[in-house]
């Protein structure tokens, strides 16, 4: 399975979603590929600093995890085209992010993938206008993932500090998401 993280904006937490669930296929020994198309590079570099960069090289992979860049249409087209499930990450505000993801809804739109598409709305504080708004949202077919900041933090751990900490409740949550997309 091919999937594919999005979103036209940076610093909504792409690689970190990336890097989590592939850590987490790879703990549960899947043959996972890892695919880093920003040119920044901090997918493959967090896979260098945990000494996983075999997992940039894997061949007949049950998994491909592929990091795609903050614009739009540089990679990201390709990307949608040849993934299986598409991962939208983004965050619950208003202006740029809420802008750019409907872009790329609707880049996602126009390849005819809304069906495969999620919504992972990040760095949700439950009880906050956000998790009210998310809930009121209408994508169509797309499906609502939100992930509350409590939760996120201890995964983001992983990427900034460069450091494996998938913990049990690390799994957990990265599982769940797994399986509200496959």
């Amino acid at each position: 399975m091919n999937i594919a993280i999005v979103n036209g904006k940076g610093g909504v937490g792409k690689t970190t979603v990336a890097l989590g669930l592939t850590l987490c296929l790879e703990q549960a020994k899947r043959k996972v590929l890892a695919i880093d198309l920003d040119p920044q590079g901090s997918f493959g570099s967090s896979l260098d600093r945990l000494e996983k960069s075999s997992l940039l090289e894997v061949k007949d992979p049950d998994f491909t995890i592929t990091d795609t860049p903050s614009r739009l249409y540089e990679h990201a087209p390709q990307a949608i085209e040849n993934a299986d499930k598409i991962i939208i990450v983004c965050k619950p505000g208003y202006g740029p992010d809420f802008e750019t993801t409907m872009d790329t809804l609707s880049l996602i739109e126009r390849a005819g993938r809304l069906d495969d598409s999620f919504l992972l709305f990040n760095m949700v504080r439950k009880g906050t206008k956000a998790e009210g708004l998310i809930k009121k949202l209408n994508f169509g077919s797309v499906v609502k993932i939100p992930h509350y900041l409590y939760e996120w933090e201890e995964i983001s751990r992983i990427h900034s500090n460069g450091v494996e900490c998938l913990t049990d409740r690390s799994k957990k949550i990265l599982g769940n998401i797994l399986l509200s997309i496959i």
